[in-house]
């Protein structure tokens, strides 16, 4: 492959990756040609962004490079997401990631939560008040945005729950951000209901 077709196939890529994955399969060429992949790098680079390329991630991720993000600007990215959303996240990612990340489980292990063991283990956190338990359907909405957002992927026809791509972009930092903010919807700290 010449520079040119290089400097080619890196656009189509980088324009691929423009809503922040593709699964790595659909782009079998960057894992084959290093230069292909280090030109991908580079142009992303340019433009404040990273290519994340973990072992046990099913996509080719891109987020915002460290020192360009923050929590704010998280926020201002999924204003879509309250409280008990972000509450929710922290929490399926010390289920979905966690355990890969700090060595407990093989980084190839499937990890999945259900419906249910959310519910049962969780639920209550997200009631409106202790008064008023979480149903199963609010439940249910809290998931269906995280579905939508892309931080989890629900298998069909089961209420199996797997880490999605937007999951994988969320830098450290930004998850000790998540765990400030989330301790006030998880354990009752402040006024947070409204936000939920």
């Amino acid at each position: 492959m010449s520079i040119i077709d290089i400097e080619e196939e890196a656009k189509t890529i980088c324009t691929r990756l423009y809503y922040g994955w593709v699964e790595k399969e659909e782009i079998l060429s960057l894992a084959k040609d290093a230069l292909l992949y280090r030109t991908v790098q580079d142009r992303l680079d340019w433009i404040g962004l990273e290519l994340i390329d973990r072992p046990e991630c099913p996509w080719y991720v891109v987020r915002v490079k460290r020192e360009n993000d923050s929590f704010t600007q998280f926020r201002k990215r999924n204003q879509s997401l309250k409280g008990g959303h972000l509450a929710l996240i922290l929490i399926l990612y010390a289920k979905l990631l966690l355990p890969k990340r700090v060595g407990q489980v093989n980084i190839n292990q499937i990890l999945s939560i259900s419906f249910e063991e959310i519910y049962e283990k969780y639920g209550h956190k997200f009631a409106r008040s202790p008064k008023i338990p979480t149903s199963k359907k609010r439940m249910e909405s809290f998931l269906g945005v995280l579905i939508t957002q892309g931080f989890i992927i629900k298998k069909r026809a089961e209420s199996i729950y797997l880490a999605g791509p937007s999951m994988y972009m969320m830098h450290e930092d930004l998850l000790t951000d998540l765990a400030q903010s989330s301790l006030e919807t998880l354990f009752g700290f402040g006024d947070y209901k409204e936000s939920l």
